[in-house]
């Protein structure tokens, strides 16, 4: 599970902006001794937390690649950051876009949270656009009627591989991204807008 940094830093400022005001009314940092204390690191600590929100949530944010998924693209533990207004600035903690930018593009690698949890951030490259149909069939991958070249990176077979691919027709505000180098039709996802992290 995914900590979510936006929240927590989010409840850190609110407590820390509580307390400078309640220090503004009853003075409590005048008055020394632990409150004293408590009250004048929690009012230090305000514009740490302000900047560091600000740089995590609207420009850009760190990450670390926890699997193989996107092999040899990105390789396990390589550190990222991530664009966050590439597609549009959003609010911390409810992802609530303020300000749209512009839209994913096909070959994008972008992070998003996961449909099926939405506390996990996934990272994977945009096949199919709005509107688009996308289809894995003999393992070649068609957009549009149209072969997409791309080299085989690595082949699972074991439990749980696919035999079934199915055309995909994308709704108007859906992007199927990819995972790298797999063929299981699992890992070509339909990602509501919604969802975009960023690039």
């Amino acid at each position: 599970m995914d900590i979510d940094i936006g929240f927590w830093l989010t409840l850190a400022l609110a407590i820390t902006v509580v307390v400078w005001l309640i220090d503004k009314v009853l003075k409590l940092k005048s008055k020394g001794g632990p409150v004293g204390s408590v009250v004048e690191t929690s009012n230090s600590l305000i514009s740490v937390f302000f900047v560091v929100l600000v740089i995590r949530s609207f420009i850009v944010e760190p990450f670390t690649i926890p699997s193989g998924s996107m092999l040899p693209t990105l390789q396990i533990n390589d550190f990222i950051l991530v664009n966050k207004f590439a597609y549009g600035l959003r609010l911390p903690v409810t992802n609530t876009k303020i300000i749209e930018t512009s839209e994913p593009e096909r070959g994008d690698v972008m992070v998003f949270k996961f449909p099926e949890n939405r506390q996990q951030n996934f990272i994977k490259r945009v096949v199919g656009l709005p509107g688009d149909t996308v289809q894995v069939k003999d393992n070649v991958l068609t957009v549009n009627g149209e072969i997409i070249d791309r080299d085989l990176v690595n082949e699972w077979v074991g439990p749980g591989v696919w035999r079934k691919q199915y055309v995909e027709q994308l709704g108007n505000a859906t992007h199927l991204i990819w995972q790298e180098g797999k063929t299981n039709p699992y890992t070509g996802r339909q990602l509501p807008q919604a969802r975009t992290q960023g690039e």
